[in-house]
């Protein structure tokens, strides 16, 4: 019976089929990620696996347990008594000990085994009274820090809340939320989520990366979202819109990857005709100045010749 209690949780679930969970842990379900994610309400952390949780133990092998060390910590008592007082002093000890001394080092290896103890009795030592008062003091500085992330979470979630609530009984096409990082993003999408809204990342970097949110009617279709993920921009997507493009060359008839392809073509053959058209203007110049000067010497040898036919004559 005892190990079947104990089998049962350290599968994490009790003798009922219900899942365990440490203090202040709670298991929710993510409408964004299409996966259970574990909370805990006292620190406010977030971890997308199940909590580690120390198997309790059975009181009764507890109690045979604490009887146990209790019997091994009578017998090393006693076996430490009886040593003391029935242990004399050998004869050959000096000869021993200056044989100790007089082999290279081992005198010193000894020191240096003593100091180690030395330094694991001191770890094992009661803490002063000014350790414990700082220990406490950054326990109670830990704890203050995650009550304070855990309070701004929550004035987080009260302003995405309210500022969806806004946006949709508005008239504006489309939410813009400020760069954030991972969690905060998820905590937008979630609540757009549950108040029907439609939501996604969009940024090329990290640190740009926001939350756009649109009504179920505006959103971005497929050809749409095929033009945002090749780097295009909400922004230039309504003006787009505003046009009256349909947006026809993200069709379907290419994969993501091709159409990136093609985009990364055409952008190389416009940087390279804008070199052959500088080179070419650069060979014109060339040119220009060339006949210049052949014209101009051709003047002066003109010249030169009406010249010497007037000397001449």
């Amino acid at each position: 019976k005892d190990d079947a209690w104990i089998g049962e949780h350290l599968k994490g679930r009790s003798m009922s089929g219900e899942e365990i969970l440490p203090p202040g842990w709670s298991k929710h379900w993510s409408n964004t990620w299409k996966k259970h994610y574990w909370f805990n309400s006292k620190t406010g952390e977030q971890s997308w696996e199940p909590p580690k949780f120390e198997v309790p133990q059975n009181p009764s092998q507890v109690k045979d347990k604490q009887q146990e060390e209790s019997v091994q910590e009578s017998v090393k008592k006693k076996a430490k008594t009886d040593g003391s007082s029935t242990n004399q002093p050998k004869a050959n000890q000096p000869s021993q000990s200056k044989s100790a001394n007089s082999k290279g080092g081992g005198g010193a290896k000894l020191g240096g085994l003593g100091s180690i103890l030395g330094s694991i009795q001191n770890d094992q030592r009661a803490p002063t009274p000014a350790e414990a008062e700082a220990k406490r003091k950054r326990r109670e500085a830990e704890e203050e820090r995650k009550a304070e992330e855990k309070a701004q979470r929550e004035q987080y979630i009260l302003w995405v809340q309210n500022t969806l609530q806004s946006f949709q009984e508005g008239e504006k096409e489309y939410h813009e939320f400020p760069p954030s990082d991972y969690i905060h993003r998820v905590i937008v999408k979630d609540e757009a989520e549950c108040m029907g809204l439609v939501s996604f990342s969009h940024g090329e970097k990290e640190e740009d990366k926001r939350v756009y949110v649109f009504k179920p009617e505006r959103a971005p279709n497929d050809w749409e979202g095929r033009y945002l993920r090749m780097g295009g921009t909400v922004q230039e997507l309504i003006e787009r819109r505003a046009r009256g493009d349909t947006f026809k060359e993200y069709n379907t008839a290419f994969s993501l990857h091709d159409a990136k392809v093609v985009s990364k073509t055409k952008a190389r053959q416009k940087v390279d005709q804008a070199d052959l058209e500088e080179e070419m203007e650069a060979k014109n110049v060339i040119q220009r100045d060339a006949d210049r000067s052949a014209v101009q010497e051709a003047a002066l040898r003109i010249k030169e010749s009406h010249r010497a036919r007037q000397d001449a004559q």
